[in-house]
């Protein structure tokens, strides 16, 4: 009977042990995720927030580079899960930004909720994320076979990307990848994340740049993020024809003209000018002591506040113009 018994007993734990292995191989980001979207489904926010808090942990220890509506849809679902607690669109406006700074084309899921306020305000937060100030993720010039990636966007040196929250990933040499999250206000040590470091003498061929709207990311139709464990092609002597890395282009953010503003600066600073021009003109007609129409007192009095009126006109003006200059130009 104890032989019973033990026998049990192990099978009890060699079963909780593959069992628990089989829970803990499950735990990976996109599990987490789709957890999490189950629980909202449900309206169990609280079951929710503990999943997207697994998800925020796991990703930067991603072996594959997340593209960037993976990326953008923790986000997203963090706001979901504020909106459906019932704390309102407040608390979840903070992070439905974040998701459209990853991703500009995510799309609301009507499966979690219909309400048509909150859909106009996502539909607004799209527009308004656009104009966002540019952040320089710091990649170096040199990064030998390993590549850096912005929440699923490849960037190099020089470049930059909206101001925001990220996911910061590197493909290593070895085509695993390795991540951390960053706003990018202090420098990320890249070659740091990949174990093994990074050679940067080492070339690799690029892919020529034939797509002109390649510098506009994976909205338009860029390759995907490579898988984990592939590592780019490197060039080396007498391979001339070397495989180029499979990576998507780069989201440039470019400074925009605020057209409307310029014109209205223009207009301004004509308008500046022109009173400018009326009063340069009857300050002169109010010193010629031989002009008939002005010999009184009265109509010289009336003639120089005409010509202060026009004076005093031209400064505010001036201020005006630059400032709608400035708006037009400046890249918020």
């Amino acid at each position: 009977m104890p032989s019973v018994i033990r026998a049990a007993w192990f099978a009890v734990v060699l079963g909780a042990c593959v069992l628990g292995g089989r829970s803990a191989a499950a735990a990976d980001y996109a599990g987490e995720l789709a957890a999490a979207r189950a629980a909202l489904a449900a309206k169990d926010t609280k079951a929710a927030w503990k999943h997207l808090k697994s998800a925020e942990a796991l990703a930067p220890a991603e072996p594959a580079v997340l593209t960037p509506k993976a990326v953008a849809e923790l986000w997203y679902l963090m706001g979901m899960a504020h909106f459906l607690s019932g704390t309102g669109s407040e608390d979840a406006m903070p992070m439905w930004r974040q998701a459209l700074i990853v991703d500009n084309a995510f799309e609301w899921d009507t499966g979690l909720s219909a309400d048509d306020p909150a859909q106009d305000l996502f539909a607004a937060l799209r527009s308004e994320v656009r104009d966002r100030p540019p952040v320089d993720p710091k990649v170096p010039e040199a990064t030998g076979a390993a590549r850096v990636f912005v929440s699923g966007v490849r960037v190099k040196a020089g470049e930059t990307v909206r101001e925001g929250t990220h996911l910061g990933q590197i493909s290593c040499p070895d085509g695993v990848a390795h991540g951390v999250w960053s706003d990018f206000t202090k420098p990320v040590k890249w070659f740091k994340l990949c174990p093994g470091g990074v050679d940067t003498t080492v070339v690799v061929a690029e892919a020529p740049a034939e797509d002109e709207w390649g510098d506009l990311g994976p909205a338009f139709g860029g390759d995907a993020p490579p898988a984990a464990g592939t590592a780019p092609a490197v060039a080396t002597a007498g391979d001339a024809g070397a495989a180029p890395a499979g990576a998507p282009p780069v989201e440039i953010i470019r400074k925009k003209i605020l057209w409307p503003a310029l014109l209205a600066g223009v207009g301004t600073a004509a308008a500046a000018g022109a009173f400018q021009v009326v009063a340069l003109r009857q300050a002169a007609t109010y010193n010629d002591l031989s002009n008939p129409d002005y010999q009184t007192s009265a109509a010289l009095d009336e003639l120089r506040s005409k010509t202060n009126r026009n004076q005093t006109l031209v400064y505010p003006l001036l201020g005006i113009s630059g400032g709608l200059f400035f708006a037009a130009t400046y890249q918020w």
